[in-house]
Order: structure tokens, then C-alpha cells, then sequence
């Protein structure tokens, strides 16, 4: 088992907080995600759902470095329902 992660000092607990606080909001409303797709066009890979500036090419760039075959998946974090395929990714 491993061991727990250290405490957070106060300044990262206030981090944390705004963090968590920023991305709770952004789940009431897809307008980060319009803008992006907008913002980035056909780059922009509405397959996977990203939450961030992610584009195709980076998302290529995970599945070469990852060793993804078409089809495989990564499974969600622990603390997220998403997943990630990169069926529709292009080099």
C-alpha cells in the first residue's frame, strides 16, 4: 500500500481550493469548451471531451509517447468518469 501523500502546506490548501473551486464552476456550462473549439478549430478533438487546451497534436503526442494502439484506452483517474481513446487521433 502505498504511502500517504504529505501534507499540503497552507499555501498549496489555498491552491487546491481555487482549483477545485475553478473547475466545480466549469462543470455547470460547456463555454469553456465552445471557446476552445472555436479558438482551435478541426485541432481541437471534440472525440475525447477535453476540459483544457488539449489539441490533436498533443493528443498524438500522449499516444506515441503512451504506446496507445487504436482502440485502447486510459483508464479514468480516480477522481474522474472520463476516459481517453485515441480511436480518432491522427499523427
Amino acid at each position: 500500500m502505498p504511502a500517504p501523500p504529505p501534507a499540503l502546506s497552507p499555501d498549496e490548501a489555498t491552491l487546491q481550493r481555487g482549483y477545485n473551486a475553478l473547475h466545480t464552476a466549469r462543470t455547470g456550462s460547456d463555454l469553456t469548451a465552445r471557446l476552445y473549439a472555436l479558438a482551435m478549430g478541426d485541432a481541437y478533438p471534440t472525440e475525447i471531451a477535453p476540459t483544457s487546451s488539449c489539441d490533436w497534436p498533443l493528443v498524438a503526442t500522449l499516444i506515441d509517447r503512451l504506446r496507445l494502439q487504436p482502440g485502447q484506452t486510459l483508464p479514468p483517474s480516480p477522481n474522474s468518469t472520463a476516459s481517453c481513446t485515441p480511436a480518432h487521433a491522427s499523427s
